[in-house]
């Protein structure tokens, strides 16, 4: 049997799949429980077993983290790295489909922004004595 451990941020709780666990058995308890010191005790076990979060979904959340652990490995960020992971759901990474249109787009932001900084130049080059007349 080989073991491998993966230690991340704490503030990466998308890369670390047994959050989305723990945050199962909170929405079982919330929605299951009379608030009650009694009433937690009996629902807790019911909360963190298979009855609540069984084996294929405990995969399911190991799948997207690696796809969030890929999505950063490939520089993606913020926005960038939810929309991918979220277009590859049924992945275990980001496809290269999703890295080509992430290609082409931020291609076309740049020689959208070589345009505008050449147009910005060429005002600036016009208005040589800068009284902007």
């Amino acid at each position: 049997m080989s073991l491998a451990l993966i230690f991340s941020r704490c503030v990466e709780s998308e890369l670390n799949f047994i959050e989305r666990y723990w945050g199962r058995a909170k929405w079982f308890m919330r929605d299951n429980c009379d608030y009650s010191l009694k009433e937690l005790w009996a629902l807790s076990e019911r909360a963190l077993g298979p009855e609540n979060c069984n084996a294929t979904l405990l995969r399911k959340y190991a799948r997207t983290s690696w796809r969030w652990m890929d999505a950063y490995e490939k520089g993606l960020k913020g926005v960038q790295a939810a929309w991918a992971v979220r277009l590859c759901s049924k992945h275990r990474g980001i496809s290269k489909v999703v890295e080509d249109k992430m290609n082409a787009d931020a291609q076309g932001l740049a020689e959208r922004g070589d345009a505008e900084a050449a147009e910005l130049a060429r005002a600036h080059d016009g208005d040589a004595d800068g009284d902007g007349d």
